[in-house]
């Protein structure tokens, strides 16, 4: 893996509080008491847009967009507001404003005495035709003139304030503003700071907002059209329309990166707001800026949506047990079912939900279920009729797509899932191995994991995770924990690993074992967490595939309250929990002494294997930790040699297989 320079999303956990900050950051920068983001999104597979018409003057045409971090020399722009002659943009790291021109060019860069601090300016701003009011992540708001470039009032905010949008319907007609920060209610307040009334977060279900900006003018509104980090991750910076009256997200939204983007991976959402001015055919605008690396000012035409007559998409594809690699004694029956919505504004007759199964090319299962009279905005899953059982080790390709049959859906991108499923010796995970970003305590030890259900008897052996940019110098161990309704008590650690300047430059796969491998566990939940002993981002990878609600938690160093993850980022570690069969491990030991004796042990350089008789149909086999075959030799004489110079220290074990039965014995290399 390689290191790259990469943008980061922070979630700072205050007294049980969840709130979001934006940023933009090396991969070991440091920030407050919170969990790191660094995402590199090198997979966007499964996002979804809603697809907007090709149609001249239509929602979603790109009126412009600028290259401000060209213009400024750096990135870190986040807010931004049109007076109607020029663009403010306020940049979220300090107390410093700049101004732009109608064609993107920087016209001058300024402070405005009182608002924001050397390290922290404004977050969103809007105007009401005479003054730019602004939220610079507190609860005070500023009335601004823009003339004079000074402080004319304040409004004291019932909560920090992010977005803010003027709405001049609100209060009878007196005005008011909508105001949010990240995953709280969207709440409108009067010009005092009174509040009016709330869309709370529970109904909106977005948890990531930035910007907002307030549309009175589209039929079928008022609407709310907020920025939003979609599940905290970087890459994924999509405007997404509200409607006042329900508190209810529609259908429709936009994935900033695709155009303004330019199809990169670094976008994070930014400041947002509705405005006019812009375009010459006197449509109105939706303007932003999209955070990131290019940090881009732009605006969309606003016009009124007109849905596809046929859009039915596949929301998620869901399996049970949610495992992407299983060990064979472990696998059983898996069970599929999707979500399936129609956002087209037609019924459709007939929806199918296909879910085929294939391995090395040949179809193994295929599976339909059917929808009949889905109506337009509905919602609904679909349950395979069949469960699938693998009937050996190997990747087994399973797929799931809808079909709308005659009727022809207009946006294909969203009809499919598809994931392979690992039946293996050893390995236990629910991701797809992609990685899509990386997690780490920052400015905090503590523990960050994931749960993980053992369908029977097994013996945990070691854990296997993945790290992007880790600290040299800086060293990770695993605890396994029981697990109930969150994470209980440590029964088993793993040994201490150390980062090299390797791992820091190049990201490390690290697989370590428990020091009392191997250890007994029975069926159930348990927490695997990666211990972090200093301040500095472990950068734990993780994918966006497979998120399984309660799953990957946080404990900070000095607190005894975990915290669930699910709020800010909806994520499955690149995290593997490596068990092994117990009638691998089991072995009587004195079927053992009559077939092979081995020594020394622990042994360092040469393991001798005496055989009870030479047998030319027997084989000799080690094997690792995790279950995985090191050495193997067809034919056994009764003085056989095993050469370990070339294994890493640890626990082994020795299998001797005559006559189909299979002998095992645990050996421990020393050097």
């Amino acid at each position: 893996m390689l290191r790259k320079l990469l943008y980061t999303t922070a979630v700072f956990f205050c007294a049980g509080t969840m709130l979001f900050a934006q940023s933009e950051r090396s991969a070991n920068a440091s920030v407050a008491n919170g969990v790191q983001s660094i995402s590199k999104n090198l997979n966007q597979a499964l996002a979804r847009k809603a697809t907007p018409s090709n149609q001249v003057n239509a929602l979603f045409d790109v009126q412009l967009n600028y290259n401000i971090q060209a213009q400024r020399g750096s990135a870190g722009m986040a807010g931004v507001v049109w007076t109607g002659t020029e663009f403010w943009v306020s940049a979220w790291n300090t107390d410093s404003l700049f101004t732009f021109d109608i064609n993107g060019v920087i016209t001058s860069r300024f402070k405005v005495t009182g608002v924001g601090t050397a390290s922290s300016g404004v977050r969103g701003m809007t105007w009401d035709g005479t003054h730019i009011y602004a939220g610079a992540n507190t609860t005070t708001i500023y009335e601004i003139d823009p003339v004079t470039k000074t402080v004319t009032a304040t409004i004291t905010a019932p909560e920090f304030v992010r977005g803010i949008a003027y709405d001049s319907l609100a209060n009878g007609g007196l005005g008011g503003f909508w105001i949010c920060n990240f995953q709280t209610d969207i709440t409108l307040i009067d010009r005092t700071g009174l509040t009016l009334s709330a869309i709370p977060a529970a109904t909106h279900g977005l948890v990531g907002i930035f910007g907002i900006g307030i549309d009175n003018y589209t039929t079928g509104g008022p609407y709310i059209w907020a920025f939003d980090q979609e599940g905290g991750t970087t890459g994924v910076a999509k405007i997404k329309r509200i409607n006042v009256s329900t508190g209810l997200a529609d259908a429709f939204a936009h994935d900033v990166t695709t155009d303004i983007g330019l199809g990169g991976t670094g976008g994070l959402a930014g400041g947002l707001g509705i405005t006019w001015g812009l375009d010459p055919g006197g449509e109105k605008s939706i303007l932003g800026v999209m955070q990131g690396s290019p940090n881009r000012l732009f605006a969309y035409e606003l016009n009124d949506f007109v849905p596809p007559v046929t859009e039915s998409r596949l929301e998620k594809f869901n399996f049970s047990p949610a495992l992407t690699f299983v060990p064979e004694y472990l696998s059983g029956p898996v069970f599929f079912d999707a979500d399936v919505a129609n956002f087209g504004s037609a019924a459709v007759d007939t929806l199918s939900l296909i879910i085929n199964i294939d391995s090395a090319g040949t179809n193994l299962q295929s599976d339909t279920s059917r929808i009949f009279n889905f109506a337009s905005g509905s919602m609904s899953n679909l349950a395979s009729s069949a469960a699938f059982s693998p009937s050996s080790k190997g990747s087994y390709d399973i797929s799931a797509f809808i079909s709308t049959g005659s009727q022809v859906d207009e946006d294909n991108s969203n009809d499919s899932i598809q994931y392979t499923m690992a039946v293996t010796d050893s390995i236990l995970g629910m991701d797809d191995g992609v990685e899509e970003g990386s997690l780490g305590l920052q400015a905090s030890a503590g523990v960050l994991g994931q749960r993980f259900s053992v369908g029977a008897n097994s013996y945990a052996s070691s854990v296997t995770a993945y790290f992007t940019a880790p600290t040299a110098g800086d060293s990770v161990s695993f605890d396994l924990y029981t697990f109930g309704a969150g994470p209980g008590s440590v029964i088993a650690s793993t040994y201490t690993y150390t980062f090299t300047t390797t791992d820091a430059a190049f990201g490390k796969v690290l697989d370590i074992g428990f020091k009392t491998a191997p250890f007994p566990i029975g069926a159930g939940s348990y927490f695997v967490g990666a211990r972090q002993y200093s301040v500095n981002n472990l950068s734990m990878s993780y994918t966006s595939f497979n998120f399984q609600p309660n799953g990957c938690q946080a404990l900070f160093a000095g607190s005894t309250t975990w915290q669930a993850l699910d709020a800010s980022f909806q994520i499955t570690f690149l995290m593997r929990l490596n068990v092994l069969d117990p009638l691998f491990v089991n072995v009587p030991h004195v079927y053992k002494q009559d077939v092979f004796t081995m020594h020394p042990n622990p042994a360092s350089s040469i393991l001798n294997v005496k055989a009870k008789s030479a047998n030319t149909s027997a084989t000799l086999s080690m094997f690792d930790i995790t279950g995985r075959e090191v050495f193997s030799q067809i034919g056994v004489q009764e003085s056989n040699t095993i050469d370990l110079q070339k294994f890493s220290e640890g626990v082994y074990f020795v299998r001797m297989t005559v006559d189909g039965n299979a002998y095992t014995e645990k050996v421990t290399v020393a050097k």
